[in-house]
């Protein structure tokens, strides 16, 4: 196929609460230094051969188009943990080894757990992957998170895809981080030593970020530095076809939406300073117009909007739902016959996994933890379960190779493409198109109101080891300090805990837009000066306004066991 020119037309086309940084920066250095460090490190991995030619040649002759879309925070386990056939396990493990069991997940949660390098390193434990529960959020208020996990009836559309066509169980995001570094991958194969989510960046991850916004970055040595330049310079996929003449297109979320963090071009001065950006990256709803039309490039990257990503709080049935309209309109429409489709989620997002990521030499020191990955085409495998370890720049090397583009970064040249997902003897599959069930996005305003009080209730109860009954009666003779003393649980926690579990539940109604950021700072703010003041309240003081009168049980979504 060579350089897969067509005549396409191009249509022009918040907030979000980032908890901390979780580690300690130094130093200020700017990332194209960074990058030039990572550009002389070795390979993350043996440089891997190139599919035989033979091989390439029959993908170029049957795949036109390539469509990489990425969703948000989970791990293998979580979500295909129980796939017959796949390496996923049911149980999960607490430092030191103890085994217990993977819990039932609810569709959608009302908090995230930190997922950030640090916790990610926590995670892994040195490869023992026994540290998950340790992250804040993990288990708050006892709900065990990090250890919940999907079955085929709460995802039976992803479940029918990995039926019939590819699915990949040794896919790693690219290093053990969250979104940010691990999507400029999707896009440039490397990070150039990022670590973290931009810090104070405002409406934009990228060059549309605010005055002052600054992210974590790795030195090729391992020292962590602190950078503010985050409008890169560096080599990246969609500049290296333009200049090929090989058509491609961004989709995303627009900037009203918190998903536009997820539009990785941003980050690139070539595409975000050019017209490219008006011509190139699109809504990420113009994807269904295109597909059906006919009209799709050659390469495409897709992202969802910020309720339709996946990402905790969110439901993972929203973003099924918002997947299958993608597929259903791309395989009812003429591109169907010569696409794959390559589907990932970005990061472990604080979710069990049972595999240790695979050694680098880089300073990460590993790849990132199992992602859940889905090849979908007329030509992938059917029923198919890939062993073979990639990670994201697996599929830029895929699509370098399809179009006839050099390799970028040491990074794409050493992985391993997908073309063994393919088999190009066969004839072609028939669509596979899958009802939209029509998921909830998350917790609705009038269950956050309703349910608000019991939260409140069971983080304090559940911080203090105590039942509601117990803490009542034991105040009628000590403060609140004095039984959280004796419970050798220190008001700082209390506090700390509180304060988060707040920080977390009004987040997952003002993301989108069911209360004001003034209502949940005013929520926040009534509850944590509450317990400040019933803390050292006089034994007997009411303390029901912590603890609900009516003493009701949190119907926030919790795990069960399966």
């Amino acid at each position: 196929m060579g350089k897969r020119l067509r005549a396409w037309q191009r249509w022009a086309g918040v907030g979000l609460v980032v908890l901390g940084l979780c580690a300690l920066v130094a130093g200020v250095v700017s990332a194209t230094e960074v990058a030039d460090r990572r550009a002389r490190e070795p390979a993350p991995q043996a440089a891997q051969p190139s599919a035989n030619s033979t091989l390439i040649a029959a993908a170029q002759s049957k795949i036109k188009h390539v469509v990489f879309v990425i969703l948000e925070n989970r791990s293998f386990d979580s979500v295909f943990g129980r796939f017959p056939g796949a390496d996923g396990t049911t149980t999960g493990a607490l430092p030191g080894g103890k085994s217990v069991p993977l819990l039932h997940s609810p569709l959608f949660s009302w908090h995230d757990i930190d997922h950030d390098y640090p916790n990610a390193v926590t995670s892994m434990d040195g490869g023992k992957m026994d540290g998950f529960i340790r992250n804040p959020g993990a288990n708050l208020d006892g709900d065990q998170e990090t250890f919940w996990q999907f079955d085929q009836s709460d995802i039976p559309n992803f479940w029918s895809y990995a039926q019939h066509f590819t699915l990949g169980d040794h896919m790693f995001s690219s290093m053990p981080a969250p979104s940010f570094p691990n999507h400029l991958y999707t896009v440039a194969a490397q990070a150039g030593g990022i670590v973290l989510n931009p810090q104070d960046a405002g409406a934009g991850w990228g060059c549309d970020s605010a005055t002052g916004a600054y992210v974590a970055a790795l030195t090729s040595s391992g020292a962590q530095v602190k950078t503010s330049d985050l409008c890169f310079n560096w080599p990246n996929l969609a500049s290296e076809l333009q200049s090929a003449h090989v058509s491609w297109a961004y989709y995303a979320a627009p900037r009203s939406d918190p998903g536009y963090y997820f539009s990785t071009l941003d980050a690139f001065s070539s595409i975000r300073n050019t017209s490219l950006w008006t011509s190139n990256v699109l809504d990420q709803s113009r994807f269904d117009a295109d597909a059906r039309a006919g009209k799709l490039p050659a390469v495409s990257w897709v992202t969802p909007t910020y309720v339709q990503s996946a990402h905790p709080p969110f439901s993972i049935c929203a973003s099924e739902d918002w997947f299958v309209d993608k597929m259903n309109a791309l395989m009812q429409g003429p591109d169907w016959s010569s696409t794959a489709v390559f589907l990932v989620w970005d990061d472990y997002g604080g979710f069990y996994d049972h595999v240790a990521p695979p050694k680098s030499p880089s300073p990460y020191g590993t790849l990132g933890m199992r992602v859940p990955f889905l090849v979908i085409s007329p030509y992938a495998r059917s029923g198919y379960i890939d062993h073979t370890t990639y990670d994201f720049s697996s599929i830029v090397k895929t699509v370098e190779e399809l179009d006839g583009v050099p390799a970028m970064t040491p990074y794409d040249r050493a992985a391993h493409d997908v073309l063994d997902a393919f088999d190009f003897t066969r004839p072609p599959a028939a669509p596979l198109t899958l009802p939209v069930r029509g998921c909830p996005s998350g917790l609705s305003v009038s269950e956050y109101r309703k349910d608000l009080p019991a939260m409140v209730e069971q983080n304090i109860t559940s911080t203090l080891g105590l039942s509601r009954d117990q803490i009542l009666a034991r105040h009628a003779h000590e403060t609140l300090a004095q039984i959280a003393k004796d419970q050798k649980v220190s008001t700082g926690t209390l506090k700390g805990t509180l304060a988060y579990a707040l920080s977390a539940i009004t987040n997952a109604v003002n993301v989108p837009g069911y209360i004001s950021s003034k209502e949940a700072t005013g929520v926040r703010n009534y509850y944590n000066g509450l317990l400040a003041t019933l803390l050292t309240a006089k034994p007997g003081t009411d303390l029901t306004p912590l603890l609900d009168k009516s003493g009701l049980t949190v119907r926030l979504p919790h795990a069960t066991r399966f």
